[in-house]
């Protein structure tokens, strides 16, 4: 996978949010436009549209249009999946619905990728052990 690659590459919560953003529009079956997601997102197209050049670069996104390629997708879906696990985490530590947008946004801005999956693994296998002999 992109391990190695994606160390150099972690985005900040807003560039994801961006990727998240333009993978809606594509599953809404909506043409790529940088000054909706801005809209959407609260900023101007200029914002969205160096966060997409940053990956073109990368090759994350094709050069033309808003179309990932299927490392961009890998990376995506692996930060999403990582962006899931801290909701989790701290959902089960009791933080608040409010606060969590907040929670996971500045450990996603602020923490190294490695530090999140341990916390996150932690957490999975105290779940796990917690639930033992309760399913009977």
């Amino acid at each position: 996978m992109y391990k190695k690659t994606m160390k150099f590459y972690k985005p900040k919560m807003f560039q994801l949010q961006c990727l998240k953003a333009l993978e809606q529009q594509i599953e809404d079956g909506k043409n790529y436009n940088e000054a909706e997601i801005g809209r959407i997102m609260g900023v101007n197209r200029s914002t969205i549209s160096r966060c997409f050049k940053r990956y073109r670069e990368e090759g994350f996104l094709q050069q033309t249009g808003g179309v990932f390629t299927r490392k961009g997708k890998e990376f995506l879906d692996y930060y999403k999946r990582i962006e899931a696990d801290l909701y989790q985490y701290f959902a089960s530590i009791g933080v608040g619905e409010k606060e969590q947008e907040q929670a996971v946004g500045g450990m996603f801005d602020t923490v190294d990728i490695e530090t999140i999956q341990k916390i996150c693994q932690k957490e999975k296998m105290h779940l796990r052990y917690e639930s033992i002999d309760k399913n009977k």
